[in-house]
């Protein structure tokens, strides 16, 4: 889901946390402001194309 809207997958943090006895692994992703603008001026096209 979140690489659909853009977000850049960036790894997995093993066992970085410990919840209910158990280790859970996190995937971290990140949107740069670059990414965020490029993404923008996408989305503006695509509506003016659609008029």
């Amino acid at each position: 889901m979140a690489e659909k809207i853009g977000f850049k997958f960036e790894g997995i943090l093993e066992q970085e946390f410990y919840v209910d006895g158990d280790y859970k692994d996190v995937r971290r992703y990140s949107y740069t402001k670059d990414r965020w603008m490029e993404n923008k001026k996408k989305e503006e096209n695509k509506e003016k194309e659609a008029d």
